[in-house]
């Protein structure tokens, strides 16, 4: 089982920010940074799972599902009612990850970027 551990900013709303190189410092498998969302007033609230990263050693070894629940668990603590997030087409490792937790992608939103 994973410790997990949220460091909340009040302002933002988001948890902590980090460096990859810390992380292997620290000897931490994996991270799942998370935000929460408020559409519209009188919306529901959902959490944005905005990076899901486990370190190379270990990969397929259960840690991004683990983190997926701890996901899960904060976001049903939180009164959320959904969780949202994207993953890049060209990493079946993730997709794969998704659909054994049961998730199907959602046709419903297009994913823009735009440079600042």
């Amino acid at each position: 089982m994973l410790e997990t551990v949220t460091v909340f900013h009040e302002v933002s709303q988001t948890t902590f920010t980090y460096s990859r190189a810390a992380l292997r410092a620290a000897g931490q498998p994996g991270l799942a940074s998370v935000c929460f969302l408020w559409p519209a007033i009188g919306a529901e609230t959902s959490l944005y799972l905005k990076e899901l990263y486990v370190q190379e050693d270990y990969r397929r070894c259960g840690v991004a599902r683990e983190l997926m629940v701890a996901v899960r668990n904060e976001a049903q603590a939180a009164g959320c009612s959904r969780i949202e997030w994207t993953a890049d087409r060209d990493n079946p490792p993730a997709v794969a990850l998704y659909a054994a937790l049961g998730v199907e992608p959602h046709e419903g939103k297009i994913f823009y970027r735009s440079q600042t």
